[in-house]
């Protein structure tokens, strides 16, 4: 199987890209590290116990589940395209089981932050358990990222929305005082969201190749359907 894993890559019908998500979810989460960690050992317990139900469906009566995941709205949106559906209190995975493409993107997204390395290596099972590798220039397979990256911090992003929130309260007082606001173009606000275009998105795009047909068109169902429950 041959995917494109570029985790910025915008899905035809999609209004975000599986790094927007990422990078959302690392913005707002209170502890991103219990978000992110969930939601791969999710992955992990599918890909690692394939016959049993019980890693198939997510209840909504979980705690831990709601607080870290089932209330956010970027962390639904992840399930949705890993391929669970949500139905009423539960988000169960779809009979095809988890989406190839998916798997490979999130792991691609977490590798461009270095504190979440160990998470990783812990999606590198996942990798090859849904048929997938990646490919390194000299023919060797892995199931890790090897591409270098232009890291990213979670505090950075966090520090970053809160200059660009102030930025924006200070131009709101000046408009309602009926002076003219001044937009700033430094390095606070809109930073992160041009990162989509570095070389790591680049990389992972060549590394996995085109996204096939099929699974396209079933992720793009699944978007369609996101979009309608949200």
């Amino acid at each position: 199987m041959v995917v494109n894993a570029d985790p910025h890559l915008r899905v035809q019908g999609a209004t975000v890209t599986t790094g927007d998500l990422v990078e959302s979810a690392a913005m707002t989460a209170p502890d991103v590290g219990q978000t992110f960690g969930l939601l791969v050992r999710i992955i992990r317990n599918i890909v690692d116990y394939p016959h049993d139900p019980k890693f198939q469906e997510l209840r909504k009566s979980n705690a831990t589940f709601v607080e870290a995941l089932a209330q956010r709205a970027p962390c639904t949106q992840l399930l949705r395209r890993l391929g669970f559906r949500e139905e009423g209190e539960v988000f169960r995975l779809q009979p095809s089981g988890l989406r190839p493409s998916e798997v490979a993107r999130l792991q691609a997204a977490l590798h461009e932050y270095p504190e979440f390395s160990a998470l990783v290596r812990d999606l590198g099972p996942a990798v090859k358990a849904v048929g997938l590798n990646w490919s390194e220039p000299n023919g060797t397979s892995t199931f890790i990222p090897f591409y270098e990256v232009i890291p990213r911090r979670t505090s950075d992003l966090r520090a970053a929305a809160e200059q660009e929130d102030a930025e924006l309260q200070e131009a709101l007082r000046l408009s309602s005082q009926g002076a003219a606001p001044c937009c700033g173009g430094g390095s606070g606000g809109g930073g992160s969201s041009n990162h989509s275009k570095l070389s790591a998105a680049a990389a992972a795009s060549e590394s996995f190749g085109t996204l096939g047909g099929a699974e396209d068109a079933d992720l793009q169902e699944a978007l369609r359907l996101s979009l309608v429950n949200t």
